[in-house]
């Protein structure tokens, strides 16, 4: 986590916006750096984009794809075993500058693409969590009368279960103070439940 605050300041990220994002739970998605590719296809369907912000969004966009590929092709040769300059990006022992260097990038998109890269496995991690929460709606949680017999839960959560009752996982997640793995305790206790009615 130090890494990531160091790069945050780095990256010019203010202290409020940090204080922000440390409580967003996939807050390298939304990073706000990327607002403008998490927003753009939103604000087309609902036609809140001008043709000006479009128009340096996708330079930007093309920008980005062209460091990529730059990236992709640049290769060095480290202990006998070369490595593409996107790999690099992701090495403690090569910063930001060291990558700049070896590969003559100056653009200031630059310092976005790196971000992709140097976190990128987690980023992919972080989207794997989201894609499961959009079928939350099908696990049902009728069948747990007190959350103080789920196993995992904090005090805290189990009151506000207990109080708010969610009909499902879907309802459970917007409860003020649940996580991922809370949501994955609650599946797990369902499981076991449903492993139980069927013996």
């Amino acid at each position: 986590m130090g890494v990531l605050v160091d790069d945050l300041t780095r990256l010019g990220v203010s202290e409020p916006y940090r204080m922000f994002t440390s409580r967003a739970e996939h807050r390298l998605l939304l990073r706000q750096d990327n607002a403008d590719e998490r927003m753009f296809e939103i604000a087309k369907k609902l036609k809140t984009i001008n043709k000006e912000r479009e128009d340096v969004f996708l330079a930007k966009t093309n920008k980005k794809n062209e460091i990529n590929k730059k990236l992709k092709k640049t290769k060095i040769t480290i202990s006998g075993t070369k490595k593409t300059a996107e790999e690099l990006c992701k090495r403690n022992d090569f910063t930001e500058e060291d990558i700049r260097e070896l590969t003559k990038l100056k653009d200031p998109v630059f310092t976005e693409v790196y971000f992709d890269i140097r976190y990128s496995g987690y980023i992919d991690k972080q989207q794997r969590e989201l894609n499961k929460m959009k079928n939350l709606e099908e696990y049902g949680l009728g069948l747990i009368f007190d959350y103080k017999e789920v196993v995992g839960l904090s005090g805290e959560l189990q009151e506000r279960l207990n109080k708010e009752k969610p009909q499902n996982l879907l309802e459970a997640s917007l409860v003020e103070g649940i996580t991922p793995a809370a949501l994955n305790v609650l599946s797990i206790h369902l499981k076991k439940i449903d492993a139980i009615r069927a013996v």
